[in-house]
């Protein structure tokens, strides 16, 4: 069985440039950069299910 769901989803835009050269209305594509990110996590939860016998107390060994 398994099991899944988008946990969280960023999207970053970063605007790089020269002060005052980055205003200019012409210069501004020469000027800087724009940058995009996107992050998408997500959980996914695998079960493996089995079946198990009872065990006596005096079966039961404990280990370190």
């Amino acid at each position: 069985m398994a099991m899944a769901g988008l946990i969280q989803e960023q999207t970053k835009q970063a605007v790089n440039g020269l002060p005052g050269l980055d205003q200019v209305r012409f210069l501004e594509r020469f000027s800087g950069s724009q940058d995009f990110v996107s992050n998408q996590t997500e959980l996914m939860v695998l079960v493996t299910p089995f079946i198990v016998r009872a065990v006596a107390q005096k079966e039961f060994v404990a280990t370190d």
